[in-house]
């Protein structure tokens, strides 16, 4: 069972992008007068079921009539941007480039819950799974941000890059790293 569990953690994290939907909300498109920034940026998850590719929810990892599938997963991420924001002028936009080292923290525990006592075990749950990891993760660089602005509108055209720096681990959904490149 704990072999089918790190495969459904470790196929979760492979279909996982880099960027946490909605993360910067309706002010994302307006970007700071010229200058020097620092921003930090928390973010916090948690989840207590595992669902498959097709939205169904996981609840056995064995076919057994009285077992269930107890999961806990929590991730906190602490990222530190700097922003420089020019008066340089590329196409009427103003250029602007940032660099985020993103610092987080999993931890993730799936137990085996039986409805009856199992044979030679005193209790009646079985643990799959139990980690924690704490480490930065790939580093996210924006090298070109245009920004155009007026008294009533913002628009902003941007690239950004992942840069995959975080420790990874096939086999350990609480990697702080994707393991891959994400432009």
């Amino acid at each position: 069972s704990l072999l089918l569990m790190l495969a459904f953690a470790g196929q979760a994290r492979a279909g996982m992008p880099h960027y946490a939907n909605g993360a910067l909300g309706l002010g994302a498109a307006t970007m700071p007068v010229p200058g020097w920034y620092y921003t930090n940026t928390s973010m916090y998850y948690s989840a207590k079921q595992i669902r498959d590719n097709n939205g169904n929810k996981i609840s056995k990892s064995f076919s057994h009539p009285h077992q269930r599938l107890n999961f806990r997963m929590e991730t906190f991420t602490n990222s530190h941007t700097v922003t420089y924001s020019s008066d340089f002028k590329i196409f009427g936009a103003r250029w602007i480039a940032n660099f985020t080292v993103p610092l987080v923290y999993y931890r993730m525990k799936a137990t085996d819950t039986f409805d009856i006592p199992l044979p030679n075990r005193a209790g009646s749950s079985l643990d799959l799974l139990n980690k924690r990891s704490l480490g930065i993760s790939d580093l996210y660089t924006e090298p070109v941000v245009l920004s155009w602005g007026g008294d009533r509108y913002d628009i902003t055209l941007n690239t950004g890059v992942f840069i995959p720096v975080g420790r990874f681990d096939k086999t350990d959904p609480t990697s702080p790293g994707m393991g891959y490149w994400t432009i």
